[in-house]
């Protein structure tokens, strides 16, 4: 009996650590594997039918760069978002996963040429909802 308790607790913890992700303005930080790394920002704004939008930009080298969201999707504490941006000339596009962890929203991205789907970078973002 004690062991069927101490899992429903656990399974109930397990579940209260992911929190629902809410709309709002995000601000924070990407790292990427090649060394670059800048500010990130990303507006969220659900809207009927479980759809939801986004505003998508991040800086590089000092650079504002902003993005265009190709797709979004949004299930519970989870996020998967694709969006292009031009960059010196070269258009790119991310893939963003991230997930809501109390007052955190973060994950791991991946970035390739829009054109042949080459490999560009890889790497990290966090954020915390902006006040």
């Amino acid at each position: 009996m004690n062991r069927r308790y101490a899992l429903i607790a656990l399974l109930g913890t397990c579940l209260l650590m992911a929190d629902p992700l809410a709309g709002g303005k995000y601000t924070g930080k990407w790292e990427g594997a090649s060394g670059g790394s800048g500010d990130f920002r990303m507006t969220l704004t659900p809207a009927e039918e479980g759809k939801w939008t986004a505003n998508i930009s991040f800086s590089l080298g000092g650079q504002e760069v902003k993005c265009t969201v190709k797709s979004l999707s949004v299930d519970g504490s989870k996020l998967r978002a694709v969006y292009s941006f031009d960059l010196q000339g070269n258009q790119l596009e991310s893939t963003i996963e991230g997930e809501m962890t109390g007052a955190k929203l973060g994950g791991k991205y991946t970035t390739k040429t829009a054109g042949d789907g080459s490999a560009v970078d890889e790497g990290t973002w966090a954020t915390t909802a902006a006040n």
